[in-house]
């Protein structure tokens, strides 16, 4: 596992204090409401930053403006349209369908790398939230993030072909993407564990850990020290045990077996574990 970031105590305040005299609201609010896709971005940047250090408080906070000040859901709705609008133009530049900017293509991958980011630091270990990603009973209508992280993942990587053609920067979004669905079901919550053992991003987790065939620069190209083939797949074994977290009864456990090569994947994790264990 990589090191975990340590942050200066003061700097834990700093957030909270801005968070306590209604900065996160503010942020909330420009998200929801601001037409400027610039400005939406850099509010969702800020907010993700303030929930970086995973204070309670600031995730409160975040919760409170969601279940009692936003009964519409445009927050929810906010970012998951950001991130499927991004997901439809990488997945155009991929086949073709628009012009490769390398700009804008950076712009996107941003986009969705940033707002999941944001939406892991909203629910890692709070229940409440964690629940209100898959449904939102305070809303008029409810958005499942939780299946949305899932068809993102199924969209995106799609067939093992598409993810030995995905480069170290498209394997990062995947990293995004995988470490988001760990925070939703991390905990434990038993019913995003039922969820995610149920979606399609428990077949993508299979096909990350048993392929073999990776991009050159994606498998060998150092980012943040370990190769980035290790990165991806220990982060889709990580889903995979947090669906099985803390559970006392075999449900989640009936859901993976039916879904699964067995053997494939043992053969896979046998591989796998010592070079993890090098890294």
């Amino acid at each position: 596992d990589q090191k975990k970031k340590v942050v200066p105590s003061f700097e834990k305040s700093i957030r909270e204090v801005l968070s306590d005299a209604g900065f996160t609201g503010v942020l909330y609010n420009i998200i929801c409401l601001v037409p400027s896709k610039e400005l939406v971005k850099v509010a969702t940047k800020l907010l993700r930053s303030l929930l970086e250090t995973g204070a309670e408080s600031v995730k409160a906070a975040v919760y409170n403006q969601a279940s009692n000040h936003d009964k519409s859901g445009k927050f929810f709705k906010q970012l998951r349209n950001q991130i499927q609008a991004s997901l439809d133009y990488l997945l155009r530049e991929r086949e073709g369908d628009v012009g490769t900017e390398e700009v804008i293509l950076n712009e996107h991958m941003d986009t969705c790398s940033s707002s999941f980011e944001l939406l892991e630091f909203m629910c890692s270990r709070y229940l409440d939230m964690q629940n209100a990603f898959r449904v939102q009973k305070f809303n008029r209508t409810s958005i499942d993030l939780v299946a949305f992280g899932s068809e993102f993942l199924d969209q995106f990587v799609k067939s093992s072909a598409n993810l030995e053609q995905l480069d170290s920067r498209e394997l990062e979004l995947v990293i995004s993407a995988l470490e988001f669905i760990i925070a939703c079901c991390q905990g434990p919550c038993p019913d995003n564990q039922l969820h995610v053992a149920s979606s399609p991003a428990v077949q993508v987790c299979q096909l990350i850990i048993t392929n073999d065939d990776w991009k050159e620069d994606a498998a060998e190209g150092l980012i943040d020290g370990p190769k980035m083939k290790i990165r991806v797949q220990d982060a889709a074994i990580k889903v995979l045990a947090v669906c099985l977290e803390g559970r006392t009864d075999q449900e989640v456990h009936k859901i993976l077996a039916q879904n699964f090569d067995d053997e494939l994947l043992k053969s896979a994790l046998s591989v796998l574990t010592p070079k993890m264990q090098e890294q």
